[in-house]
C-alpha cells in the first residue's frame, strides 16, 4: 500500500469510524463497495459508494454479490457486448464452480414456454430467438437477491440519512426479476411513490443502464424506502424502521400483494 493510499485510508476511517451495516457498535476495519465491483461492466463502479465496514460485514456478502453479478447481466434481447459476453461467461463458470446446487436448478425455459412469457409481459414485438436467456430461477437464487438488498438498504439509507439503522431496527427486501416488473405495476407504482433519484455515474459516464435506484427518507431519518434496479434484469424493493413496533409485515405483504 502506498503512503496516498494508507493517509487516505487512514481518513476513512477517522472519518466512518463505525461499520454501517452491524448496528454503529463495531469499529471500521474496511471499506465496502456497495453495489460491488464486479456488478458493473469492466468493473467501472460508481463513485461515492463506498460505505465503513467491519471485515465480516464486508465478506459476508461475497457469495451473494457473485450470484447478483452474474443474474444482473441476464437481459431481455440481445444487449451485451463481446467484452460483456466474455464478463458473463467467466462468471457463469464462477457461479457453477461455487454454487453447483443453485446452477443446476436453473432451468432454459421451453421455446413455447418463452413464446407464453413474451405474450404475457407485452414483449411480442421481440423474436422468440433473441429470448435466448428466458431461464426459471430457483428460490435459492432470489433469497441472495433477497439479503443482498438488506445489505444495500442499510448502506443507502446511511448514505441519504447519515443515520446506522441501530441492532433492534427493521430491514426487509423483496426481489423481483425482469418479467415480474414487466408484468405487473409493481415498479410503476413505487416509481412515482419514491421521487428522489441520484445520478450514479463515475468521473462522466452515467452508470443507470447498470445500477439505479429511488428511495424516500422520512420520519427523522428513521424509516426509509427503496426501489433499486440492476440493468433491465432485476429489482430489489426494500424497507428501513428504526422502530421495530412501527413496522407491521402483515400489512407490508398486504401493500405489495395488492401492487403486483
Amino acid at each position: 500500500m502506498s503512503g496516498i493510499s494508507r493517509t487516505r485510508r487512514e481518513q476513512f476511517l477517522q472519518k466512518y469510524p463505525y461499520c454501517c451495516f452491524c448496528g454503529g457498535s463495531t469499529a471500521t476495519e474496511t471499506e465496502d463497495h456497495i453495489p460491488a465491483r464486479s456488478l458493473f461492466a469492466g468493473r467501472q463502479w460508481p463513485e461515492g459508494y463506498v460505505f465503513p465496514a467491519c471485515s465480516a460485514c464486508n465478506n459476508n456478502s461475497s457469495s451473494d454479490e457473485q450470484l447478483i453479478a452474474w443474474l444482473s447481466r441476464i437481459r431481455i434481447g440481445r444487449y451485451r457486448t463481446p467484452e460483456q459476453e466474455k464478463e458473463f461467461e467467466k462468471l457463469s463458470h464462477e457461479v457453477h464452480r461455487r454454487h453447483p446446487d443453485i446452477w443446476n436448478g436453473i432451468r432454459q425455459m421451453s421455446r413455447v414456454e418463452t413464446r407464453r412469457l413474451a405474450k404475457q409481459v407485452n414483449l411480442d414485438r421481440i423474436e422468440t430467438d433473441e429470448l435466448v436467456y428466458s431461464i426459471a430461477i430457483p428460490a435459492a437464487l432470489m433469497e441472495a437477491m433477497n439479503r443482498y438488498g438488506i445489505k444495500l438498504a442499510k448502506a443507502l439509507h446511511y448514505l441519504h440519512s447519515k443515520r446506522i439503522v441501530p441492532p433492534n431496527g427493521i430491514v426487509r427486501a423483496w426481489s423481483y426479476t425482469n418479467t415480474e416488473i414487466l408484468s405487473s405495476e409493481v415498479a410503476e407504482k413505487m416509481l412515482r411513490q419514491l421521487t428522489n433519484a441520484p445520478v450514479v455515474q463515475r468521473s462522466n459516464t452515467q452508470l443507470g443502464d447498470q445500477f439505479n435506484y429511488r428511495y424516500a427518507i422520512v420520519e427523522e431519518g428513521e424509516a426509509s424506502a427503496f426501489w433499486i434496479g440492476f440493468s433491465q434484469s432485476t429489482a430489489i424493493f426494500a424497507v428501513v424502521f428504526f422502530d421495530k413496533n412501527r413496522y407491521n409485515e402483515s400489512k407490508m405483504q398486504a401493500v405489495l400483494k395488492a401492487q403486483s
